[in-house]
């Protein structure tokens, strides 16, 4: 009874026509329907930019990916060094060594994190990796396919046994595929397999055989076949990857760890757990007699930490219009040249132009605002500008990371996203975490700050631009003064005269027991006189703070049109990535003009419109009643709603009591019960056995 639901019909309907598909430029339209080319132009910017980012992103996965990655191959490639076939074992004369004996499943627990937004591109890019380095007895298994020992055998052998046959030679290109129904899916089975297997790979790569008939010269489609072969051991292991754990059924994965245990001497199976929260769930799923047959290894995947932008670069897109501007230098000119008047007025309208626009003169102010050919060209002049900002920024932002990110306390962050956040929102010069960073600094070493310089300088060098290589050819001077200092301790000469200048302008007095102690305290006070290496330790910090970091690190917020490459909408993208979805679902059956943006659909608040959506007018009655709905009740109710015919509306009491009556329509009843089902669905009510014509209700209040 907790499944069964009020509705026991289930009804076909001839499908209809399909309706046109938009294309995503189209949803740009205005009241008309027409969609502008001002709009389609905003679309292939946004897919232009889309294309660069969404690369950089997937070179930046793999690169993240690349050191586990690494490690695993690593992992696998060690777990059976020494596995032998145990026949051929014996038959080996030139094999002195006894066969070693593996009594536990190597295990790489792989912790992919729950931020990551796809576990199954990670997954394929390591079946890749393996499979060109490592193996081509692969299977992936997941979840959902393995239900019982029995599905799981069945997906295991398919996969191993129909993964080799870019392995074959040419003359094996007439034998019939495996059918799996035919022949048993069990363990024995793999294991004939796998040594038929081993052993032909190993004459292919002898001798290949060719037939009488053919051509001794391969075409350019079949020599890698034989080739992909010498990169795999003598005996590929067998690598059973799983990718969800944590979804498996306890006994299942039981009774799958047991099995390859017992065939580990003839089979080199390694397993690979896909894990998203934490090693315990091994311990969680496996009791202690099944997880110690598994050597387990940890392997951390690095976490996810910006995905947030593939969503906010659509938001920026999709609700500014000037964002038609966010494109490289190169398309600017002829972007703007094409703009309309209206358009230009959304320029003029935004915060930034229009704080600048009162600090002009008169005059300024009417060529800004009145004439489109001198907006044109200081528009066009102002994004050139902001080009040049990004030129000076990154790369000064970058060199401020290196200095900072491995401070204790880390005052401007560890990420380099954390010190961006900062330096967006203000002068980060002037702002307290950076003189917390700028102290910690003056008390680092000589090793460690030399070391630091190098990574600013080739950091800097990079970039080619002559302010910046006027700041690498200093940091050089910088680290070759504190390279030649041969004594770190002695005092500096300069400010030891000074001091001693200082001294000799005092007059001599006549010390008594009041006067030393003032002179004691006074002398206390002084500061402590620095030497070289501080002095130049101070020196160069003073130069990157004055032509460096207070240069170029100001905030984007100053510049004019930074909306059209900025934006700080965090309230909709925080409506939108923080999930409550019961909020959202009684705002959409309580207010259905809020999703739909319909005209018919806005009402007063307390009233019920007739031409809502069922599933609202039914929702919105149920508030009304208590813990146990009537049916009957109910169905009349929404008859009331929903039935406006003029008849119906008659003042005429005796017609009333007859339209009450009068048994309902049927299709009123049939819509009435399908909305009662999709709030069954949405687990607003359940069916009750304390009375056969009631349901009960399970939630309370609303919006």
């Amino acid at each position: 009874m907790t499944t069964a639901s009020v509705s026991k019909g289930c009804f076909v309907f001839k499908a209809r026509n399909k309706q046109k598909v938009l294309q995503p430029a189209e949803y740009f339209c205005d009241e008309d329907g027409k969609v502008h080319s001002i709009d389609k132009q905003r679309w292939q910017t946004y897919e232009d930019c889309w294309q660069n980012i969404n690369t950089d992103i997937q070179k930046l996965q793999s690169e993240v990916n690349s050191k586990i990655f690494v490690d695993l191959v690593n992992f696998i490639q060690r777990s059976h060094q020494e596995f032998q076939l145990q026949n051929e074992g014996d038959n080996d004369c030139s094999s002195k060594k006894k066969k070693k004996v593996i009594h536990e499943i190597p295990t790489a627990a792989l912790i992919t994190g729950v931020n990551t937004p796809d576990h199954n591109d990670m997954f394929c890019q390591l079946l890749t990796l393996l499979r060109d380095k490592i193996t081509p007895y692969i299977a992936l298994l997941g979840s959902k396919d393995c239900n019982n020992v029995k599905s799981t055998m069945m997906k295991l052998l398919s996969q191993l046994m129909g993964s080799t046959n870019h392995l074959d030679d040419d003359d094996d290109e007439d034998s019939p595929d495996i059918n799996m129904r035919r022949i048993p899916c069990t363990m024995p089975v793999l294991c004939g397999w796998y040594k038929d297997k081993t052993q032909k790979s190993r004459s292919v790569i002898k001798s290949p055989r060719r037939s009488p008939g053919k051509s001794p010269h391969k075409s350019p489609g079949k020599s890698p076949r034989i080739e992909s072969q010498m990169h795999y051991s003598r005996y590929p292991p067998i690598v059973l990857v799983l990718e969800d754990f944590e979804n498996f059924k306890p006994h299942v994965l039981q009774d799958l760890l047991i099995i390859c245990n017992q065939y580990l001497s003839e089979l080199p199976i390694v397993l690979i757990f896909g894990i998203a929260t934490a090693v315990t769930a091994v311990h969680r799923l496996l009791p202690h007699a099944v997880s110690s047959l598994l050597c387990i290894e940890k392997f951390q995947a690095q976490p996810a930490t910006e995905y947030l932008a593939q969503f906010a670069m659509m938001d920026h897109f999709f609700n500014n219009t000037t964002s038609l501007l966010c494109c490289p230098p190169s398309e600017v000119s002829s972007k703007i040249k094409d703009l309309k008047s209206t358009t230009l007025d959304e320029f003029r309208n935004l915060d930034s132009f229009r704080r600048y626009v009162e600090e002009q003169n008169p005059e300024e102010q009417k060529s800004l605002l009145l004439d489109e050919k001198h907006f044109r060209k200081f528009l066009k002049r102002s994004i050139k500008q902001i080009w040049k900002y990004h030129d000076y920024f990154f790369p000064t932002m970058h060199c401020l990371h290196l200095l900072t990110f491995d401070l204790p306390g880390h005052p401007l962050g560890r990420r380099i996203r954390e010190l961006y956040s900062l330096c967006l929102q203000g002068d980060i010069v002037q702002s307290e975490s950076y003189q917390d960073a700028k102290s910690l600094l003056k008390l680092m070493a000589r090793e460690e700050l030399v070391s630091l310089l190098n990574k600013c300088n080739d950091s800097l060098s990079e970039y080619e631009d002559n302010d910046l290589e006027i700041i690498c050819l200093e940091l050089q001077t910088f680290i070759s003064q504190f390279n030649s200092l041969v004594d770190c301790n002695e005092p500096d000469q300069v400010n030891q005269q000074e001091d001693a200048q200082k001294s000799n302008e005092v007059p001599n007095k006549p010390t008594g027991l009041y006067d030393l102690k003032k002179h004691l305290q006074e002398s206390a006070k002084k500061k402590k006189i620095p030497t070289k290496f501080e002095s130049l330790r101070n020196q160069v910090l003073e130069y990157l703070e004055k032509n460096l970091f207070s240069k170029y690190l100001h905030s984007a917020c100053s510049l004019i049109f930074h909306e059209i490459f900025y934006s700080d909408c965090v309230s909709v993208l925080r409506r939108h990535l923080n999930a409550s979805p019961r909020a959202a679902i009684q705002m959409a059956l309580t207010n259905p003009h809020h999703y739909l943006q319909c005209d018919c659909c806005e009402t007063e608040p307390g009233n019920i419109p007739n031409n809502a959506p069922d599933l609202c007018i039914v929702y919105r009655l149920h508030l009304e009643c208590g813990r146990l709905i009537n049916l009957y009740d109910w169905l009349q109710a929404y008859i009331t709603i929903v039935d406006d015919n003029e008849d119906s509306a008659a003042e005429d009491e005796n017609e009333e009591s007859k339209k009450v009556d009068k048994p309902p329509d049927p299709v009123l009843q049939a819509r009435f019960i399908r909305a009662v089902s999709e709030l069954q669905f949405l687990s607003f009510i359940k069916p009750t056995k304390k009375k056969t014509d009631h349901v009960a209700r399970l939630t309370w209040g609303g919006c």
